[in-house]
């Protein structure tokens, strides 16, 4: 899959910017004629001056899903409730986050060949999406947020996708396990990148435990499996790793044929 990037000023496309000041540029996927736009939005400035968030998709890179809201389905505004708590916690404990975005899923980015496949835990386990598919089952309300991690080679980058690939057929952990038998969303691409880079803690900080927000709902969540809340465990969530200080992230807008200004002019 080819990728052609060209730069747009912040000034160029009527409400195109994310936040205010910002750059952006699209990419152009070739092979389904799709057109992201890309504003830059990462953590802190130095993402934007030095243009270090991704501007063309690689494997090893990261795609996260913002609902948008009102959320209908319980599970997904219990994620988001999580996300903004986890939020909280990120900035209690000194770590750097300039927006309230909170996501509910995230993969991580493969290439095969000359084509972009996204692997990705779901309820049916891990699999591999092609990328195209993974827009398109989407609302259309539905945002994007393309990530790269920091400070790492490419070699690592593509080895904690080719360690994704690994996982697929094993199933989804819905009691939020550790790996490497079975995978949430997060803790897939997290178990991939410590493998990779073979660091303990790539994403989050050490002492990061499991949030469960609204604390009723995971209970009936957990009682419907015959199981007890977790307490005191380890793990990650989608919002834990987009606002990572190991993470650059930027806003992805997909339509088909076109630009679409409207979808970043609503943020």
């Amino acid at each position: 899959m080819s990728l052609l990037v060209s730069s747009l000023t912040g000034g160029s496309v009527t409400g195109a910017t994310l936040l205010t000041g910002c750059s952006a540029s699209f990419i152009l996927i070739s092979s389904r004629a799709f057109i992201l736009l890309l504003a830059m939005a990462g953590l802190g400035h130095s993402f934007v001056a030095a243009s270090a968030g991704p501007k063309s998709l690689d494997g090893g890179d990261l795609l996260f899903v913002e609902p948008r809201l009102p959320l209908m389905d319980p599970f997904d505004a219990a994620v988001v409730a999580t996300g903004m708590a986890t939020i909280s916690w990120l900035r209690s404990h000194g770590v750097r986050v300039d927006s309230n975005i909170t996501v509910t899923h995230v993969g991580i980015v493969h290439r095969q060949g000359d084509r972009l496949v996204v692997v990705e835990a779901l309820s049916n386990g891990v699999v591999a999406t092609a990328l195209d598919d993974f827009f398109a089952r989407e609302d259309s309300r539905a945002r994007f947020y393309v990530g790269r991690v920091r400070a790492i080679s490419e070699t690592f980058r593509h080895g904690a996708a080719r360690i994704a690939v690994s996982q697929i057929g094993k199933p989804y952990a819905s009691h939020f396990e550790q790996p490497p038998a079975s995978f949430y969303c997060s803790s897939l691409v997290d178990y991939a990148y410590g493998q990779s880079t073979q660091r303990p803690h790539v994403f989050a900080p050490a002492d990061f435990r499991l949030l469960f927000v609204p604390e009723p709902f995971w209970k009936a969540y957990y009682a419907a499996m015959h199981s007890a809340l977790p307490v005191n465990t380890s793990g990650s969530n989608p919002t834990l790793l987009l606002h990572s200080a190991a993470v650059s992230f930027s806003a992805v807008s997909v339509t088909t044929g076109s630009v679409s200004t409207r979808a970043l002019g609503d943020a």
